[in-house]
């Protein structure tokens, strides 16, 4: 209980400072991610990939699309670096890939 209150206290500290954002995974996983390249829906982020040594995140990862014609091949999930990202909004996530 007390890392939550360390996490929410620190999150507070930054929303108000106009700093850098912090976000929850969970609430990246609520979000859809739109390539503002093609206006194309990419789906919602599934996972994260984060540096160990640094503790940062380096990438997001978005499901590949679904379709019946490829249940038996295993196509790539999206891995988009943290530095494509353009925005992040309340909704959705806003990346140039």
């Amino acid at each position: 209980m007390k890392k939550t209150f360390a996490y929410n206290n620190k999150r507070q500290q930054c929303l108000k400072s106009g700093k850098k954002k912090m976000y929850k995974s969970s609430d990246l996983r609520e979000k859809d991610v739109i390539n503002i390249s093609d206006g194309k829906k990419l789906g919602k982020v599934c996972d994260l990939e984060v540096d160990v040594k640094t503790g940062k995140v380096d990438a997001i990862v978005v499901p590949a699309p679904f379709s019946v014609g490829n249940i038996f091949s295993k196509e790539k999930d999206y891995v988009i670096p943290w530095d494509k990202i353009k925005k992040i909004g309340e909704d959705v996530i806003l990346v140039e890939i």
